[in-house]
């Protein structure tokens, strides 16, 4: 609980998180929505191939950190 005679607004300006859009790229051939969360890293957001297989590889799932630099 924050008592202040300060507005709201000036308590919390500044305070809502700062997030990236994602981006579309292929990342070891596979399309991917990825977030990006740092220097050459993402995490993933969205698998976006058209290939089964792709779907059952860990490394693929949403959510995983990857490094981005070739």
């Amino acid at each position: 609980m924050i008592w202040t005679i300060v507005p709201w607004e000036l308590v919390w300006e500044g305070i809502e998180a700062k997030v990236q859009e994602p981006v579309q790229m292929k990342w070891q051939g596979v399309d991917l929505l990825v977030e990006p969360i740092g220097f050459a890293r993402g995490k993933i957001v969205q698998l976006l191939s058209t290939e089964p297989n792709d779907y059952l590889k860990p490394e693929l799932q949403p959510g995983t950190i990857i490094e981005l630099k070739s």
